[in-house]
C-alpha cells in the first residue's frame, strides 16, 4: 500500500494493511461470553441475515439485526 501511495498519492487513501494471516489468527480466537470464535460469530450473523432476507423480512430490519450483532463486538 505504501508503494501505491508513493506512486499514486492522489488515488490511494491513508490506511493500514493487516496481513490476512494475522487477521485470521485474531478472528479464530474465542469470543468472550459467546459460543465459538469471532469468525464463527460473524459467519452466523451473516447467515442469519441471509435467512431473514429469504423469509421476506424488510432490508431495514435485516440491517438493524446486523448492526445489533456487530455492536456485540464493541462490547466492554
Amino acid at each position: 500500500m505504501g508503494q501505491l501511495k508513493k506512486m499514486f498519492p492522489e488515488m490511494v487513501v491513508e490506511g493500514l494493511v493487516i496481513p490476512f494471516g494475522i487477521f485470521r489468527d485474531h478472528m479464530d480466537q474465542p469470543m468472550p461470553d459467546q459460543q465459538g470464535s469471532y469468525w464463527d460469530f460473524l459467519n452466523s450473523t451473516f447467515k442469519e441475515a441471509e435467512t431473514m432476507r429469504t423469509q421476506g423480512i424488510a432490508e431495514g430490519e435485516v440491517e438493524n439485526y446486523q448492526l445489533r450483532q456487530l455492536e456485540i463486538l464493541r462490547g466492554p
